[in-house]
């Protein structure tokens, strides 16, 4: 059953209600629309975030995200901040050998040596 069925048979149990004017009946019909309506909305945002996620190829390596292609090539650094709070794929910039920062949040990232 999809949402629009779901929305078409409260439509009908609200005319019935409306019909034999029981007004307590009304007010929670009313109720759940708004409340399937909500969950519409959230679950289309939900979409869009997933499809955003799937789009790259996240791996933690040191401080951040890194992103490789389908070859294994990385492409890219990423703010962990921004993608695991925000959902938000900043490529980070780059501003001396090694070290990094996200232009959105402004957090600054460092590699780490290894030896």
């Amino acid at each position: 059953m999809d949402v629009n069925s779901i929305i078409q048979g409260c439509e009908k149990i609200f005319n019935i209600a409306s019909d034999i004017k029981n007004s307590e009946l009304l007010e929670e019909i009313c109720s759940l629309k708004k409340a399937i309506y909500e969950l519409t909305e959230e679950n289309v945002q939900l979409k869009k975030e997933l499809a955003n996620k799937n789009k790259y190829n996240m791996k933690p390596e040191q401080n951040y995200y890194a992103n490789y292609n389908e070859d294994g090539n990385l492409e890219g650094k990423y703010c962990t901040h921004c993608y695991d709070a925000e959902n938000l794929a900043i490529r980070l910039n780059e501003y001396e050998k090694g070290k990094y920062y996200c232009p959105h949040c402004k957090n600054s990232y460092q590699e780490r040596r290894t030896i």
